[in-house]
Order: structure tokens, then sequence, then C-alpha cells
């Protein structure tokens, strides 16, 4: 966890670039390959919650690195109800 963001770093060696599929909740991330001949899986629980619109992922040399977002704190107001 770096300030407002989270990195996740997988080694990855030998699979293409092609062949990653990542998938993130505000709460998980996913990062699967499936080739003939390596075939991974692995779903991990992040610390915090995080936007799952703003994730980058870039792949070099085997190492796969994803930066997240935090999600901002929300603010609701709470109706009064008459007692």
């Amino acid at each position: 966890t770096e300030g407002n963001q989270i990195r996740v770093d997988a080694e990855l060696p030998g699979v293409e670039k092609s062949d990653i599929n990542l998938q993130s909740s505000e709460t998980e991330l996913t990062i699967s390959v499936d080739t003939s001949q390596r075939k991974y899986h692995k779903t991990m629980e992040l610390p915090v919650s995080i936007d799952p619109e703003t994730p980058k992922a870039s792949y070099k040399n085997g190492v796969l690195e994803v930066i997240l977002k935090r999600q901002k704190p929300s603010e609701r107001s709470i109706p009064l109800m008459g007692f």
C-alpha cells in the first residue's frame, strides 16, 4: 500500500502479455493465465477497498505490476425517522 494506491507485483515467467487475464472488484484482484503450457489462477483479497474503474497494469520481463487506487470514502446522510 502506497499513499492512495495499492501495488501488486506478480512474477509470471514465460507468459505472453496477451495470455494474462485480470479482473478486479472493490475488494479482490484475480490474475489468471490459461494456455496449453501454463495454467495459473490466483484471487487475492485486497487490504482496502479500491476503485475497480481505475486499475493500471504493465507486464515487462515476466513481472506483472498492477496499480489500484483506493476507493474514496463516501459519506451518506442518514434520514431521521419520527418516533
